[in-house]
Parts: C-alpha cells; sequence; structure tokens
C-alpha cells in the first residue's frame, strides 16, 4: 500500500468519496481543503493498493502534533484490512503525536458482530467445546465454507 498527495488523476474519485462517505454538517469546504493542501497547510492524500485506488485521508500537522480530518476507503474497498493499514502507515508517516476523532460504531456492524458472536457460540456448543469462540469461530467458518462448496457442486 502506499499514500500519495492527490493528483489531477485522482481528484475526481477523492472528491466524490468525500462528498458520500462524510455528512454535509462534517465536511469542510473543499475549495478549502484543496487551497490548504496546494498551499502546504494541509496534505490530502490518496491511498493505493499496487496501482489500485482505494481511499483518502487529509491530515493537517501542526509543530509535532498531526490531526487526521478525514479517513474514508472507498465503499467497494471496505473490510479488507485498508482502514488499520492506513493508519499504521499513518504513524510511520507522522512518527509524532497523532489525533483522530473515531465515529461510533454503526447499527450495521453491530449487528453482524452480534450474529457473529452467536454463531460461533452455537457452533462452540454444538460441537463439545461450549464457552470456546475461538473453536466456535473456526467450526463455523469451516461450515460456511463447506456450504458454499456443496452448494456450487465442488464436493
Amino acid at each position: 500500500m502506499e499514500l500519495k498527495k492527490i493528483s489531477e488523476n485522482d481528484i475526481e474519485q477523492v472528491s466524490q468519496l468525500y462528498y458520500s462517505a462524510f455528512p454535509e454538517d462534517e465536511r469542510a469546504p473543499w475549495k478549502a481543503l484543496i487551497e490548504k493542501h496546494n498551499k502546504g497547510k494541509g496534505e490530502f492524500l490518496s491511498i493505493y493498493d499496487q496501482n489500485k485506488w482505494v481511499g483518502l485521508t487529509y491530515v493537517i500537522t501542526y509543530q509535532n502534533l498531526s490531526y487526521v480530518l478525514y479517513l474514508a476507503i472507498d465503499e467497494l474497498q471496505r473490510g479488507h484490512g485498508y482502514g488499520s493499514s492506513v493508519l499504521q502507515m499513518l504513524k510511520k508517516r507522522y512518527p509524532h503525536t497523532i489525533m483522530l476523532c473515531i465515529e461510533e460504531v454503526d447499527e450495521k456492524l453491530q449487528i453482524i458482530m452480534k450474529n457473529i458472536f452467536k454463531v460461533s457460540k452455537d457452533a462452540a456448543e454444538n460441537y463439545g467445546a461450549p464457552g470456546n469462540y475461538v473453536i466456535g469461530a473456526n467450526i463455523a467458518g469451516f461450515l460456511k465454507v463447506a456450504d458454499a462448496m456443496v452448494s456450487q457442486g465442488i464436493v
């Protein structure tokens, strides 16, 4: 993965993601962000995996403090660990103090996590390891893959 300053090649994607990922009341004026970036008072970065554009981040640095104002991964690329990887890259790029605000976990993710917990718990109980969620998660994952293989006629 790589962080690159935004360019004419990706500005349209960056703009679209910026407007779709952040509610209007949380967005700074686009023109102001670009102006600050061009003057070196903010850093608008594109996130790439190989040559594939996957997201954006905007960082403001003052002395020994960097503030991650925006971080967004393209909707089609979410769930692949890009956000975590970007945070690690930002820690290396800005070796001093970094700050960011993290929003509350959205409702859909809470539902998914509750489902994972239930499926793992049930699998652990059904296969003789009650209370062992790691074993339950492994069994549940194996069963899901096995079911998919059967439904595709592979097995």
